[in-house]
């Protein structure tokens, strides 16, 4: 409600008395003091209407000046107040923004009332994707100074995709009329769930090739080693030279 622009209609009680309604005021609880000026234009009957009406951000009352049959100039100011928030809504703000694919995400939702007067809520969720899962409406009837807090369920579709979500507050006045309250929005990312590994490969550095061509006429040997060099190589090298001949033998490491 603060901040907005609003149609005000005002219903005059004795038409005997009053001919006319000219201007309303918007007073300040805390100071008494006008912050706001509407014209009404009459209507018929004892109907009176005001457009575009810009409330403000705080609590405010309601003050009329118009003429009564004898001319004379008089105020009222209505006794009620208004409250420009009637309600506060409180959502995590979820910094990563991110769902794993194909599982259930839980969004809490709290709600303090801050009228003096109870009332009647529905805390609302929807997102571009239909992620939100039923209930997707949680109605709730509040008493001053009340609190809140309620769960709202998403369900995610595959990696990649993004959805928009808002939880929104509406205010429910009966006979099919609502008033409009805080909300949020919060942009949530859909991940993999699937970790990739990935398999070491062999290093060709770490290959060994030994070419052994016999000597006084004995065959030729050749040895391929792959691997790390370590100690336990060397030994194997070690070994098949003591039984070869060593007249002509290449070894490239």
């Amino acid at each position: 409600m603060s901040e907005k622009l609003y149609k005000m209609e005002l219903t005059v009680q004795d038409m005997l008395d009053v001919a006319s309604v000219d201007q309303g005021f918007l007073v300040l609880k805390k100071n008494m003091v006008p912050v706001g000026f509407v014209t009404f234009v009459h209507k018929g009957g004892n109907k009176y209407e005001a457009a575009s009406v810009k409330t403000p951000t705080e609590v405010f009352l309601v003050s009329v000046k118009g003429k009564d049959k004898t001319g004379h100039t008089f105020r009222r100011i209505d006794s009620r107040e208004y409250n420009p928030v009637s309600v506060k809504l409180d959502v995590p703000a979820f910094t990563d923004g991110t769902i794993m694919e194909h599982s259930t995400f839980i969004i809490n939702s709290t709600v303090t009332s801050l009228l003096t007067t109870n009332q009647e809520i529905d805390i609302r969720i929807s997102d571009d994707r239909h992620y939100s899962q039923a209930p997707t409406v949680l109605s709730l009837f509040m008493t001053p100074g009340e609190t809140f807090t309620g769960n709202f369920t998403l369900r995610s579709d595959r990696a990649g995709l993004s959805t928009l979500v808002k939880i929104e507050v509406v205010r429910v006045f009966g006979g099919g009329k609502f008033g409009s309250g805080p909300e949020e929005v919060r942009n949530f990312t859909v991940v993999s769930n699937v970790i990739s590994t990935q398999t070491p490969t062999a290093n060709s550095k770490n290959s060994s090739s030994i070419n052994m061509n016999g000597g006084n006429n004995q065959p030729g040997v050749q040895l391929n080693v792959q691997g790390n060099q370590q100690k336990g190589q060397n030994s194997l090298l070690l070994m098949l030279l003591s039984l070869c001949d060593t007249s002509n033998i290449n070894i490239n490491l």
